[in-house]
């Protein structure tokens, strides 16, 4: 007689975690639902704030690098404030070259635990970084704001060679805290010289296109 013996292996997954007094850890960088805000969480253990009261310089507590990033084309210095020991809001200019991938940089020993009485630098001071999940940059399950189309304009005009189209979608929103895009097109399939006509609309394209007139093209 054979016996059949079957072994079966199962994996565990630990996460560790710091007990005990410790260096603060960033867990994690994601935008706001608005896309005008950086939102960094750290561990549960409360921080000093890197020293911080109300709302000041992010250079104060992010590397020089990350500053440059969130500044972007903008000219003022990027500020920051404390929702809570552990949350680090950031403001966020329309210039900003910050984006989903984009790696976040404590500025080394400059936050440390709320109740520690260790100077920086110290082994107790944070440092370490966060990048923004490309897949979910408002955060896991959580929306980023989406753009929704606002178009204003006649439905029906005559067929006077003077007559013009005007439409306008001034009132469209969810860009966050860049301006809005504006791209228009006519459909192939229910409009004659549809090639000729997209192809004078692609020279308009940019946030300055949110009002056009068909019969005014360049």
């Amino acid at each position: 007689a054979q016996t059949a013996v079957t072994l079966e292996t199962s994996a565990i997954i630990t996460q560790s975690t710091s007990i005990g007094l410790h260096a603060p850890v960033l867990n994690g960088a994601a935008f706001a639902p608005t896309g005008s805000q950086l939102i960094l969480t750290f561990d549960s253990q409360p921080t000093d704030r890197g020293g911080m009261a109300g709302v000041g310089q992010c250079a104060l507590v992010l590397a020089a690098a990350t500053v440059t990033t969130i500044r972007g084309g903008g000219t003022d210095e990027p500020l920051c404030y404390w929702r809570d020991d552990s949350t680090l809001v950031v403001y966020l200019n329309f210039e900003t070259t910050l984006k989903p991938g984009s790696t976040v940089t404590l500025l080394p020993d400059a936050i440390r635990p709320a109740i520690s009485t260790s100077q920086c630098p110290s082994p107790i001071c944070a440092q370490g970084s966060a990048t923004i999940d490309i897949d979910f940059p408002c955060g896991l399950g959580v929306k980023c704001a989406q753009p929704v189309a606002v178009v204003s304009g006649s439905q029906q005009i005559s067929t006077c060679p003077s007559e013009e189209l005007h439409l306008d979608a001034s009132g469209s929103t969810g860009g966050g805290i860049k301006p809005l895009a504006y791209a228009w097109r006519v459909d192939p399939m229910r409009s004659d010289f549809a090639n000729e006509i997209n192809a004078r609309l692609e020279l308009l394209d940019g946030e300055d296109a949110f009002a056009i007139a068909l019969g005014d093209l360049p």
